[in-house]
């Protein structure tokens, strides 16, 4: 099977950009395994789009997806911290609620 234009594409984009985008991924985000996955998205992101949508400013679209995905990881990971790790506050019972 003969490599298509586009897959060529990506390929190249992916050789060229890979490292920069987990660097800055896991600069913001400070898990080098999370940053991979949102650089696996950004990339399956870029599948998507066609190659003349983009053209020109590679780099920059590439980045700005990568950061997005990124702060939408953190945001996420901040909503699921763990129970054992959250303050659990108990309002004291009101004097109506303690006869």
């Amino acid at each position: 099977m003969a490599d298509t234009p586009k897959s060529e594409w990506i390929v190249e984009a992916l050789n060229l950009h890979e490292r920069s985008l987990i660097r800055y991924a896991s600069w913001i985000l400070n898990d080098i395994e999370c940053a991979r996955e949102v650089v696996q998205e950004t990339f399956l992101r870029l599948c998507k789009e066609e190659p003349a949508h983009v053209s020109g400013h590679l780099a920059q679209w590439l980045f700005t997806v990568c950061r997005n995905l990124a702060f939408d990881a953190r945001r996420k990971e901040t909503r699921i911290s763990p129970l054992g790790q959250m303050e659990i506050g108990v309002a004291p019972a009101s004097k109506k609620n303690r006869r």
